[in-house]
Formats: structure tokens, C-alpha cells, sequence
């Protein structure tokens, strides 16, 4: 969630009309892929925690 979050207040502190360095999209969409991957795999956790039924 840290990681989403963290995305959301670097592009809401965009200006307009600013361009954001490539290092930095691609540091933020690092961080986007990782945060949905970790996500994922807590999903396919939730049924060994919880059980089937």
C-alpha cells in the first residue's frame, strides 16, 4: 500500500504541463509492478490462511 501511495503524492506534486524525468517514471512504475505482484501473491495467500470453505 506504502508503495501505491508513494506513486500518488509523486504525480499529484506534478505542475501542469511538467514533464517527469525517465529515471523517475521508471523508478515509479518499478514500484507500481512491485506493489501489484506483492499483492497478487498475498491473494493467493488468503485461501491456505483462511481455508476453502
Amino acid at each position: 500500500m506504502q508503495r501505491t501511495l508513494h506513486v500518488a503524492d509523486v504525480i499529484d506534486a506534478l505542475r501542469p504541463g511538467t514533464a517527469m524525468p525517465v529515471t523517475e517514471r521508471i523508478r515509479l512504475r518499478v514500484g507500481l509492478s512491485t506493489a501489484a505482484r506483492e499483492r497478487r501473491e498475498a491473494m493467493e495467500l488468503l485461501p491456505d490462511l483462511h481455508g476453502a470453505s
